[in-house]
């Protein structure tokens, strides 16, 4: 009985030390939910386009995410939509990034790109992938 012990408790050690270890994956942050444009700059100089926002430039520009699909509105007109695919990646710099796979249902090209979110904002900029020169566009979260 005495020597089953012995035996048992280094075993058990074993298993807590390797499901203790155990990678955790990590995911991308949720991005379901309508988002309404706010503004897109640039890296050039600031000037009466740059930001373009809704009032400079005349137009209302929305996004909505279901689980697996996309749809991108200009004055509530859908003018393209598909599927996407989100997932951690890494920068230049070796941190890790939030990247996004657009599929364009309407034969034009496919796209990524690279967000953030902060509470109810959402960013998409190639600056988070490193490279440079490429600005950034931010949307508010309407819905979830």
């Amino acid at each position: 009985m005495k020597a089953m012990k012995i035996i048992l408790i280094p075993i058990f050690c074993l298993i807590t030390f390797l499901a203790c270890c155990k990678k955790t994956e990590l995911s991308p942050p949720d991005i379901r939910g309508g988002w309404v444009w706010v503004s897109t700059s640039n890296d050039g100089a600031p000037g009466p386009l740059n930001p373009l926002t809704p009032s400079n430039s005349g137009m209302i520009q929305s996004l909505s995410f279901t689980d697996s699909d996309w749809y991108f509105s200009k004055n509530s007109v859908v003018v393209s939509s598909g599927t996407y695919t989100t997932s951690i990646s890494a920068n230049n710099q070796g941190k890790t990034i939030n990247r996004i796979s657009f599929h364009n249902v309407n034969s034009q090209a496919d796209s990524i790109t690279y967000y953030s979110i902060s509470k109810d904002t959402l960013i998409f900029s190639y600056d988070y992938s490193g490279s440079v020169g490429s600005g950034a566009s931010v949307y508010i979260r309407t819905t979830l």
